[in-house]
């Protein structure tokens, strides 16, 4: 520069000038960015190729006209200049864009202005600098869009880990709508499969402002169906990326139609995965244009999918625990949980509206013979449709519910008067008048009911229940079929067997059983041959109780096959250790209940027992009644010989008390036949019970049968035992029923 100003004439080409000139001009020239100079009217006076280019005029246009015609439009440069020709001083600051018509687009310059003073310090001119920082730039904006992306994530994320299942959908809607605006669409959503994969649903939606809703009419969409080329991708675990609608190939013809109903100009979608399954899909689209999703939003709905998957799948999952704690699984009714709770609620509004509350227990007449003779699928289908039929006899406002096993419970809130209520256990009892069809079986079912009301049966949800629980067994015990209303006058014998029946189900658990042993003695020899398990129960407030007092009870509580296993692990248990201690040989026979006896697997129970206490086969025997034998000949017989092909040996007990066929004794291997202990106690008065006797001897003799008479009390009957050819005896004149440690001293003293 010369006196402050650049070294060659303004307008002059470089050959008019000196070389000093020319240089100057080539080497502002090879600046690779935009320099140029304006005089102080704010005329080009010099521009370099890289000025023109950012200015988009050629060098020969630019010098000598205005800065205001060269940048048109750009006011705020113009304005900055000014400001600066006024003050004096640079600005090294000013950002400016200048849109280009080419594929780059749009620059961005960071500009420099220095006034140039002469020697008078007046303002001559002013040499502009500018940098193209649109990389920079471009650079600053992918890692701003980053960070957002991760922040987003982040705040998705935490959000989720903290949210309680119950908000998880409403969480959902602040991901979508933090998501939508993010990356500039129309709408967000998901989309989750029913349990089939074949229908899904539209369950959750953001919308911009002014973009109408969709969800309410994308319910129930047949996926392959209605939208075969989509669901073909996303069921392929495929990101579906539409830029354009319009731009899909033929075969989405389906697909473009719906897409153009909904005025979708583009989308793109991810799909959500929990494991292995496929659950749906998070989608985005444009209505307004359409759109080119990079790689960053695809990532960010690829994380936002999976987040939504683990969280929809924590809400299933905590949604399946409390749906458990509140209903029955088998039937999908409340339980008896939830319907206590509800009782509960009930009660204080019913104080304040003066109305009573019924509770009707419902309990199946004899549905544990139905459960051993066809099976438990066929019990638990049975099961599933009366609670479907209970379901067709309440109000909406009322409840039904499963209290386990064969009870269901109704609950009639807001009753006026007990006929009312009468009314409802009739309809009720109406619901089984119609056989059950379940596949093969036609079962013909009643019900008992048992029915208490609030206030004047109890005053808490605990006591009504009870109450209802009493007038049940009441109904039971007036035949079944009926149905019994709760009264204080209910006999105490009634509910002394309700007692007795609860504290049953603890037995086994409290240690409150026991076994007796009865030895057994063979008639010629004197020796013991064996003896009887009998089962007794050490009642903590009634003593010890014979099998006669509970047996029928555990009958009736299905408890007898738990305490028939309990007995039949305990003998064995004992007999093993009378063995290792070297107790002479004999056999100990259990007693088989009728429902033990109806399970399918009865020979492979005994034979697991027997080889967990390494036991032989010929240690142990089985007692089944006469009346047991005769219920299904044909089952019996089957299972009998099953146990007698693995080496058990059993008798019929108590014979002559029975049927009066005994054409099952052809069909059933027995070995002992046990004549019971009535005919025994009258044999000596009368002589007709000593002719049955004898001919019960000569008969099971004659079968090649040994024959043990029970209820032995006198020498009288053993004499006439013996005369008759009788093999065994058991009863009180040789031994009444011992425990373990006295039937060892016993079998001691006898050796």
């Amino acid at each position: 520069m010369q006196n402050g100003k650049l070294g060659f004439s303004e307008k002059a080409a470089p050959s008019q000038n000196t070389a000093g000139e020319i240089f100057c001009f080539h080497l502002l020239d090879s600046i690779p960015f935009p320099v140029f100079y304006l005089d102080r009217d704010l005329v080009f006076t010099q521009c370099n190729r890289a000025a023109a280019a950012a200015l988009l005029h050629p060098v020969e246009e630019i010098i000598g006209r205005s800065l205001d015609e060269v940048v048109s439009g750009k006011e705020d440069i113009v304005r900055e200049v000014r400001e600066v020709r006024h003050t004096g001083e640079p600005l090294s600051a000013l950002f400016a864009s200048i849109r280009h018509g080419t594929p780059d687009g749009e620059r961005q310059y960071q500009v420099s202005l220095l006034p140039d003073r002469g020697e008078d310090s007046l303002l001559r001119g002013i040499l502009v600098v500018g940098e193209d920082i649109t990389e920079r730039k471009g650079v600053e904006k992918a890692l701003r869009f980053r960070l957002e992306l991760e922040r987003i994530i982040m705040m998705i994320s935490t959000n989720f880990i903290k949210l309680p299942s119950d908000e998880i959908d409403s969480g959902i809607l602040d991901a979508l709508r933090l998501i939508g605006e993010f990356a500039r669409v129309d709408r967000s959503y998901v989309f989750l499969f029913r349990e089939d994969g074949k229908i899904m649903d539209n369950t959750h939606e953001w919308c911009a402002e002014g973009v109408a809703p969709q969800i309410h009419r994308l319910k129930g969409i047949h996926a392959d169906r209605d939208l075969p080329w989509f669901s073909r991708r996303i069921k392929g675990r495929e990101i579906v990326h539409i830029p354009s609608v319009a731009d899909l190939p033929p075969e989405a013809r389906a697909e473009k139609e719906e897409f153009e109903r909904e005025a979708i100009k583009s989308l793109i979608t991810v799909p959500m995965v929990q494991g292995d399954t496929l659950i749906g899909f998070l989608g985005l689209d444009s209505v307004r244009a359409g759109k080119e999703w990079s790689e960053d939003s695809i990532a960010l709905l690829r994380i936002v999918g999976e987040i939504f998957a683990n969280a929809l799948q924590r809400k299933r999952a905590e949604e399946t625990i409390r749906f458990q704690t509140y209903h029955d699984l088998l039937t999908g009714l409340p339980n008896r949980t939830m319907l206590m709770d509800r009782l509960s609620l009930e009660i204080p509004q019913m104080q304040h509206s003066r109305k009573r509350i019924a509770v009707l227990l419902i309990g199946i007449d004899r549905f544990k013979n139905i459960n051993d003779s066809l099976g438990h699928a066929v019990g638990d289908a049975l099961l599933k449709d009366i609670a479907a039929r209970l379901k067709t006899r309440i109000h909406e406002y009322d409840m039904v519910a499963r209290m386990g096993g064969d009870e269901f419970m109704v609950l009639l809130p807001f009753i006026d008067y007990p006929e009312d209520v009468a009314r409802a256990a009739e309809k009720i009892m109406d619901a089984f008048k119609d056989p059950f069809l379940l596949g093969a079986h036609t079962l013909h079912v009643t019900a008992s009911i048992g029915i208490s009301l609030y206030p004047e049966d109890g005053e808490n949800a605990e006591v009504l229940v009870r109450n209802a629980d009493i007038a049940l067994y009441h109904a039971k015990s007036q035949g079944r079929n009926n149905y019994q209303f709760y009264n204080s006058s209910i006999n105490v014998r009634t509910l002394e067997r309700i007692l007795l029946e609860n504290r049953l189900r603890q037995t086994i658990e409290q240690g409150e059983l026991e076994i007796r042993y009865q030895p057994q003695m063979e008639i010629k020899t004197k020796r013991i041959v064996g003896a009887e398990a009998l089962v007794r129960w050490k009642h903590p407030d009634l003593g010890l109780l014979t099998p006669g007092r509970f047996i029928p009870l555990a009958e009736e509580a299905g408890l007898v096959i738990s305490i028939d296993q309990w007995v039949l692990h305990r003998t064995c248990a004992q007999m093993k250790a009378w063995q290792q201690a070297g107790f002479p040989s004999f056999s100990i026979s259990v007693n088989l209940s009728a429902r033990q006896f109806q399970q399918k697997d009865l020979a492979e129970t005994i034979s697991r027992v027997l080889r967990e206490n390494a036991l032989s086969p010929e240690s142990l025997g089985v007692e089944i009644t006469e009346s047991l034998a005769m219920q299904d000949t044909e089952l019996t017989a089957r299972n009998l010989r099953m146990l007698s092909a693995i080496g058990v040996r059993f008798s019929i007990d108590d014979f002559g008390t029975g049927y009066s066929s005994l054409s099952y004794l052809k069909k059933i291997p027995f070995h002992k036949l046990k004549i019971d202990k009535s005919f025994i106690i009258n044999l000596a008065e009368d002589q007709d019970y000593q002719s049955i006797i004898r001919a019960i001897i000569d008969m099971a003799h004659g079968l090649k049968l040994k024959v043990v008479a029970e209820g032995v009390e006198t020498e009288e009957q053993l004499s006439f035992l013996r005369t008759s050819h009788c093999d065994e005896i058991q009863g009180h004149f040789f031994s009444k029923p011992l425990s373990a440690e006295d039937f060892e001293k016993f079998v001691l003293a006898h050796t």
